[in-house]
């Protein structure tokens, strides 16, 4: 069954969640959650820095999207799940408690394969990260881990491109700021 749904697109696959027959709706959204629980899982892990979180998170997501998606056709999954992740993990922050925040190091190990002094970067970058406020945090995340470009950006956060655009450069400069002095450390190795 997987196989043939292979074929379909994320719209048309969507369209078929509005069958009434309940075995074959599971069969498609399967087939949709294998498409697409692992950009939503990776997108929620960097914004909220914890492995836990991000997994409830992604299943939150996913359970409202099969609700929603048997009852009305999304014409763009992979838009709409980015977005009610967004606006999840939104929630998450808000309503957090005064803990911080535990980025963890596979983060960048799990997204990148790179040579030892860009892991160590990147790494540093991973550290970095909890420092800046949500809307840079997540420009960063959306624009150099999850690979958008700024008008899919735009779409997801309801924002204009220049203003993604914006958050992108700011949160590089907030970056820079924060790890100079380790910078200027390693380069006096």
């Amino acid at each position: 069954m997987r196989k043939f749904l292979h074929s379909y697109s994320d719209s048309e696959l969507t369209a078929l969640l509005l069958e009434e027959d309940e075995v074959f709706a599971k069969n498609v959204f399967a087939e949709l959650y294998g498409r697409f629980e692992r950009r939503i899982y990776a997108y929620c892990l960097r914004v909220t820095g914890c492995r836990d979180d991000a997994g409830d998170i992604t299943q939150d997501t996913f359970i409202k999207f099969y609700h929603v998606a048997r009852k009305r056709h999304i014409t763009h999954p992979s838009s709409y799940l980015l977005i009610t992740a967004r606006n999840k993990c939104l929630n998450f922050n808000r309503d957090r408690t005064s803990y911080e925040p535990l980025f963890e190091h596979t983060i960048i190990e799990e997204s990148l394969h790179s040579t030892f002094e860009q892991r160590d970067l990147l790494a540093m970058i991973s550290k970095a990260l909890p420092l800046l406020d949500f809307d840079r945090l997540e420009a960063f995340v959306l624009r150099y881990w999850s690979g958008l470009d700024y008008k899919e950006m735009a779409e997801v956060c309801g924002e204009s491109i220049n203003v993604m655009r914006t958050r992108v450069w700011r949160a590089k400069e907030r970056l820079k700021e924060i790890l100079a002095p380790f910078i200027h450390e390693i380069n006096n190795l």
